[in-house]
């Protein structure tokens, strides 16, 4: 299986975060840098959807951002649920 990954980068995720936090009244900030576990991950030409939901895990224990961190690798995961169903 080709790495879902591959179709986001950092920006992505900061952006996602940026949204969330606008949408339910937080400061968007960062807290550490999780950009290399990132980028690790999403440079495999493969990886499994268990190892996908694994590192998203492993990136929100990490807590890059003042807020929502789970919030935002839980929206990163469902679009590629979703990006998979079409």
């Amino acid at each position: 299986m080709k790495n879902p990954l591959k179709a986001f980068d950092w920006d992505v995720v900061v952006a996602t975060n940026k949204d969330l936090c606008q949408k339910s009244g937080y400061q968007h900030g960062t807290t550490s840098d999780a950009l290399e576990i990132f980028e690790k991950a999403s440079a495999l030409p493969e990886m499994e959807m268990p190892k996908v939901a694994g590192t998203l895990r492993k990136l929100h224990r990490v807590a890059p951002f003042l807020f929502l961190n789970g919030n935002t690798f839980a929206e990163i995961g469902k679009s590629i649920r979703r990006r998979k169903r079409e």
